[in-house]
């Protein structure tokens, strides 16, 4: 196994998990995993091919969603939909794209396999399952119908894909004085340098008393964060207000889920070696950043740190499946729930560089595009279903003239993705656009970097951050600037948990941020702003 901090420049730039297939159908009635496995196997498709009856299913990697039977007629009807006719007005819209009102109550589940195959291979094998799929009209077998199927993608914190990109910039250290009037605050304290100013009445809302917020992201240990408390907590508001006065978890305000170890040991070691090109150092840190945002501007809300990247930022889909699955079945539905996804999956989208690799037909073709993100669409629709804001940063491939598309899930219709802008108000350089094709989008600030630099030391995001930096520079205060729209998207779940805590619904909430700044950046950023001050 590779030394922690160790790393292989030289590494091949790699999509998806090698040798892993995932499985997505679709059930009437709530099955156990046993008998899903049963059912895909008996599957025509499956069965009748000889390549995929060496593949290994494993019980254990089976989700399932089953959404309740008491939604009721109001919620038959996309939330997307409804938060687009917040945002435009409520003028008649066409049909969502990817919509599947027909299977609006039905259960679903996502298995996991392995196949001894390799990359080539594989991806031919999809292309040609796909194709079958589409051609015919699948039954199903005991009730349960094959939708698509799907290597293993992985996924990021907002990367252009694995192997190149990352966060828009790398942290640096914070410089602050010490000791700092500030020090004995609270998360919220204003003229912090830490603290966001929110525009008007956004500001005079309530703290997020109520409201649980999800963080799927990258997670320190729960001793690295009690050996930062013990050092820092005297001088450290956000580390104070995260975790217990002894500085363990669970806490009155943050409880994290560390998801599977032995497969993010897997992700981490030397034979699944998924790190990030041009960010290929430890970020356990990202996914605590993100929740120190979240908390500053909502320090009431209740927040669970969901692991689903390992230490260096990367997923697969079954570590995003996995920890919404996590959310879903652990969620209080009396209690308003937030999403914040500050990662991407490695699936390119339009204006997007198409990678080379497999048939060249699959990543001109948008539409196998859509049903290799499905597994994590669909579990987003779930949520969605019952008022779940789901928030997700849109990426950062952007190149001078050119913003591309957001990338999922921040392009999913069941999600509101967020662009980063600059602490002038400008599009940063290196966001995409914050939900296109998706329509309910937002930019706001997510820290200054010059193009392929560190983030601004001045003018990044300033956050927690308890580990080494990549520079090898020490850390001194527990503090780090940052930048991408990784840091715009909690922004965004911040201000949206102070609204659902303030009794307004997904919708009005949503229209209550929009009509804070009716204004619209130059073209062609063609994105809603909210300017968020921090400090």
């Amino acid at each position: 196994m590779r030394p922690t901090g160790s790393f292989d420049y030289e590494q091949d730039l790699v999509y998806f998990a090698p040798g892993q297939l995932l499985f997505l159908v679709e059930h009437d009635e709530p099955l156990g995993p046993a008998a899903l496995v049963e059912a895909v196997q008996a599957h025509p498709l499956v069965r009748g091919d000889d390549r995929l009856a060496r593949v290994r299913f494993d019980t254990q990697r089976v989700w399932t969603f089953a959404p309740r039977a008491d939604t009721g007629d109001r919620k038959q009807v996309q939330l997307s939909r409804r938060l687009s006719q917040a945002l435009l007005g409520g003028r008649p819209l066409a049909a969502l794209p990817g919509e599947k009102s027909d299977r609006r109550g039905r259960a679903y589940s996502t298995l996991f396999a392995d196949l001894d195959v390799d990359n080539v291979r594989l991806l031919e094998l999809v292309e040609e399952l796909d194709r079958r799929l589409q051609e015919s009209d699948d039954r199903g077998v005991a009730g349960v119908m094959l939708r698509t199927v799907s290597p293993n993608w992985l996924a990021s914190g907002a990367p252009y894909h694995i192997g190149t990109g990352g966060p828009g910039a790398q942290p640096v250290p914070a410089r602050l004085p010490s000791p700092a009037w500030w020090s004995t605050a609270v998360a919220d304290a204003p003229g912090t340098p830490f603290s966001f100013t929110l525009p008007g009445r956004l500001g005079r809302t309530s703290a997020g008393d109520g409201v649980e917020v999800a963080i799927l992201d990258t997670a320190p240990t729960p001793e690295e964060l009690k050996k930062a408390f013990d050092r820092w907590q005297a001088e450290h508001p956000i580390l104070r207000g995260l975790l217990a006065p002894d500085g363990t978890l669970p806490s009155s305000r943050l409880r994290l889920s560390p998801g599977d170890s032995a497969l993010f040991a897997r992700l981490n070691s030397e034979d699944g070696g998924f790190q990030l090109g041009g960010h290929r150092y430890r970020m356990a840190d990202h996914g605590l950043f993100v929740a120190g945002i979240i908390h500053s501007i909502a320090p009431r809300a209740d927040l669970h740190l969901v692991r689903v990247l390992n230490d260096f930022g990367v997923g697969t889909l079954e570590t995003i499946v996995q920890g919404l699955h996590t959310v879903y079945q652990q969620r209080d539905p009396a209690r308003p729930l937030l999403v914040n996804l500050s990662l991407t999956l490695s699936l390119p989208l339009r204006g997007h560089k198409l990678p080379r690799l497999g048939p060249a037909r699959l990543f001109a073709d948008s539409a196998f595009i859509e049903r290799m993100g499905w597994p994590v669409a669909w579990a987003c629709e779930v949520l969605e279903s019952e008022d779940v804001l789901i928030v997700a940063a849109a990426g950062n491939d952007a190149q001078p003239g050119n913003r591309p598309h957001a990338r999922q899930p921040a392009a999913f219709d069941s999600v509101i993705g967020v662009g980063a802008l600059r602490s002038d108000g400008s599009p940063a350089d290196y966001s995409n656009l914050a939900d296109r094709p998706s329509r309910i989008g937002i930019a706001t600030f997510g820290g200054d970097a010059p193009p392929g630099g560190p983030a601004d030391p001045d003018r990044g995001v300033l956050g927690v951050y308890i580990g080494a930096f990549p520079g090898g520079e020490r850390n001194e205060n527990g503090w780090a600037r940052w930048a991408g729209t990784s840091f715009a998207a909690p922004a965004i779940t911040g201000v949206l948990a102070r609204l659902r805590s303030t009794i307004y619904s997904p919708e009005d909430a949503l229209r209550k941020v929009y009509d804070a700044q009716l204004e619209v950046t130059p073209s062609p950023a063609e994105e809603e702003v909210l300017t968020i001050r921090q400090g």
